[in-house]
């Protein structure tokens, strides 16, 4: 998950704040998708901070 972390931040820092809300619905939608969306194991939202 830190690695998954830290290129989901590398996405997210660039990003304009309007596109902020999209992006952490396709970060969801990877880790759901992946087996990995649950509060255990998602990646807190201030680390993907803009």
């Amino acid at each position: 998950m830190p690695l998954f972390a830290d290129r989901a931040d590398a996405l997210a820092r660039p990003a304009d704040i309007a596109d902020h809300q999209w992006l952490m619905e396709r970060v969801d939608a990877v880790l759901e998708k992946n087996g990995k969306r649950d509060d255990e194991h998602s990646p807190p939202y201030d680390l993907l901070a803009v």
